[in-house]
């Protein structure tokens, strides 16, 4: 798409047109599909060994990508090279500070280095430069205060790369799409200023933009914003935001006499962009009932999540969340539910709005009281991970007819003993997976009642985080309770039983 390899068609946008191709190259098994995500959609392929030999043969024989994995071949690089990507290994005795010599690059239009920084040749090397990826190893600085002369970049990676050193202004990238330095590194200030930028992944501590990111009219992805280290002006200027369709926003509250009026300029700048957003994640430590009253809903959503380890993605402790599969990886893969209720995101109750996102297909929630009625009916809905904050005291069941879609269903809750399933409830559940307490488990405690009634039920995991308050006596008896339950069904679904408070199963 950044090379203008494909364009739009019939009113749709450049992604969805490049979404059709990847599926029809799918389709015809030239490529061959690994993993899914929920939803169906390919995460992860491959290409047989074959048709890989042929890919290269072909890219070589048109001139479509030179690959570089001896340092004596950049030598007898010759000016026909458009598409150059290095790959060299670290344990070449060749000279790195001579490896380009009097090489030239200007009519390079792509250039993507996965090695280290000390084998990239210098940007005064590239003059008409479309795409730049770098994933970059080794000790030195990664040096791009050359951008503001490469007026052709489009897009803008650099991955695993602590020190990087940005220039203070790149007003003249006028037709950069991608900024994609997630790096704790200060960016340039006129950064709101590009006027076809699309996608978004900045650390917002570093970046210190407070003003401006309503400029933005294109920006479609936004990752990682940052309630606390944005202004207050910056959070109601999202809602300017016309084109944007996917977010992710995360905040603690240290400071909470303002969290307050960052939670409703949120919720008015979400009901704003509505309806254009197709993804939202909530990374929000405590209850954000701000929300509850967002209006009007984001209809056209497909995803929404909720993080339960607010503080893990803060202190750096886990890896900051996937994109969505279109993007090329799997959205928030899951880590399994570990935080006590203070430490996660969560609703008092599940709001009235997620009733009518007849679009939604994928939903992580955390509630404290368990009516999730209001999700029942929706069309769509294909996976659900929900965490009931409050302790189970009468049964939570799923009535006939609810989740008429549902394939995969995760609930964190006190006490499988108070689940219950009615007949014709969830027809399509293929994947169950329960989080529970074992304390306090009997030799007469019950497993989840009407498990007989999932009758497309493939997968069951049983997961028991009690640590080490549970006696393995109240183990052995969860245990049981567990066969019990899954006995009863007539397609004897595989049951996975897991009492580790540190495991969890995907």
């Amino acid at each position: 798409m950044i090379k203008t390899l494909i364009s739009k068609e019939n009113g749709e946008h450049v992604e969805e047109v490049a979404s059709s191709y990847f599926n029809e190259l799918v389709n015809r098994s030239l490529i061959q599909p690994v993993r899914f995500d929920n939803c169906g959609l390919v995460t992860h392929c491959k290409v047989h060994d074959m048709m890989r030999d042929l890919i290269l043969y072909k890219c070589a024989e048109e001139n479509f990508l030179t690959i570089v994995d001896d340092p004596q071949a950049i030598t007898k690089l010759d000016n026909k090279v458009r598409r150059l990507s290095l790959h060299l290994h670290d344990d070449c005795e060749t000279d790195r500070t001579k490896l380009w010599g009097n090489i030239s690059l200007s009519q390079v239009r792509t250039f993507m280095t996965f090695t280290y920084c000390e084998d990239m040749p210098p940007l005064s090397l590239f003059k008409f430069l479309r795409v730049l990826h770098i994933e970059h190893y080794g000790v030195n600085r990664v040096d791009l205060t050359g951008l503001p002369n490469m007026h052709q970049l489009r897009y803008l990676a650099v991955h695993d790369g602590w020190d990087v050193e940005l220039p203070t202004q790149i007003t003249g990238l006028r037709h950069l799409e991608t900024f994609d330095v997630y790096e704790n590194v200060r960016h340039p200030f006129d950064i709101v200023h590009l006027p076809c930028l699309m996608f978004l992944n900045v650390s917002w501590y570093a970046a210190r933009t407070p003003y401006g990111i309503g400029n933005m009219k294109s920006l479609r992805y936004v990752e990682d914003f940052n309630l606390m280290d944005n202004s207050i002006d910056n959070i109601e200027s999202l809602g300017e935001l016309a084109s944007l369709r996917v977010i992710s926003v995360y905040g603690y509250r240290p400071y909470a006499a303002s969290m307050n009026r960052r939670m409703d300029a949120l919720c008015s700048s979400l009901g704003k962009v509505g309806i254009s957003l197709e993804y939202l994640g909530l990374y929000i430590e405590g209850c954000v009932d701000a929300l509850m009253d967002l209006s009007p809903p984001p209809r056209r959503l497909e995803r929404l999540w909720m993080g339960d380890r607010i503080k893990d993605y803060i202190d750096g402790e886990l890896d900051p969340p996937d994109w969505p599969a279109e993007l090329g990886s799997s959205f928030f893969s899951g880590h399994g539910w570990n935080a006590d209720a203070d430490e996660c995101c969560f609703f008092s109750r599940v709001p009235n709005w997620m009733g009518e996102l007849s679009n939604l297909k994928e939903l992580e929630i955390n509630v404290i009281k368990p009516d999730v009625g209001i999700l029942a009916e929706l069309p769509a809905l294909t996976l659900l991970r929900i965490y009931i904050i409050q302790g189970l005291r009468e049964f939570f069941v799923i009535h006939a007819r609810e989740f008429p879609v549902l394939k995969h269903l995760e609930l964190r809750l006190s006490s499988p003993s108070y689940l219950a399933f009615q007949a014709g409830a969830m027809p399509k559940l293929q994947w169950l997976r329960l989080q529970f307490s074992s304390v306090g488990c009997h030799q007469n405690a019950r497993g989840p009642a009407g498990m007989q009634h999932l009758s497309a039920l493939e997968d069951f995991f049983a997961i028991s985080n009690s640590d080490y308050r549970a006696t393995e006596y109240e183990k052995t008896c969860a245990e049981s309770a567990l066969k019990g339950a899954i006995k009863l069904h007539p397609k004897h679904p595989r049951l996975h039983i897991n009492s580790s408070y540190d495991h969890y199963f995907k």
